[in-house]
């Protein structure tokens, strides 16, 4: 369980299922936020990386779903 003292950021992005029209926009939103965090780039890297991959399987096999970031220290 994290402590909300210990948060420095948290969202969710819904995703739509079934359309491949927004695939890559929540990671490259993502990937922007954590870059204003001036977090280590290849955790950024990473992160976006593992972001795209669950919306391309969001989009191929699911009606909706969504991404939850939270950021810790």
């Amino acid at each position: 369980m994290i402590s909300q003292k210990a948060l420095l950021y948290e969202n969710s992005f819904p995703i739509k299922g079934g359309s491949f029209e927004n695939a890559g926009r929540t990671s490259s939103r993502i990937k922007t936020l954590l870059e204003d965090m001036k977090l280590p780039r290849e955790a950024i890297k990473r992160v976006a990386i593992i972001t795209y991959e669950a919306e391309i399987n969001i989009c191929s096999y699911a009606k909706r779903g969504k991404i939850v970031l939270r950021v810790t220290p």
